[in-house]
């Protein structure tokens, strides 16, 4: 399934669904799953957190919930983003949250783009 923050923000601060969101979506795509699931992949693009502790409180989340879900594991996989550097213009791609731009260190601009979160289940 695919969950969009609104148009114009970004996920982290100023997406008000951020890891709340994220993880309320996993945990309704595992309500309407037969489980138990070992690995529970999320793919998500820009995010404030590097990917362990975006995992971890997720899985913190999950293992809250009542009734509980059966789950071993959860995964962040951060995919890569188009950057633009605010000091020289550079363009790169990388998948971590606020990359340092590879030419000269200039931080990445906010770029628009699509918040899409693809879950996979994996039994």
């Amino acid at each position: 399934g695919a969950v969009e923050c609104p148009r114009g923000t970004r996920w982290g601060s100023r997406c008000p669904v951020h890891e709340s969101g994220l993880a309320t979506s996993v945990l309704s795509v595992l309500r309407g799953s037969p489980g138990p699931h070992r690995l529970v992949r999320v793919h998500v693009g820009d995010v404030s957190s590097p990917a362990p502790e975006l995992a971890e409180r997720i899985q913190t989340y999950l293992d809250a919930a009542r009734p509980p879900v059966a789950v071993g594991a959860v995964e962040v996989v951060l995919r890569p983003r188009h950057r633009l550097c605010s000091s020289c213009a550079a363009t790169w791609n990388s998948p971590e949250p606020a990359p340092s731009c590879p030419d000269c260190g200039g931080a990445p601009m906010p770029l628009p783009h699509d918040h899409q979160l693809e879950i996979e289940l994996i039994t």
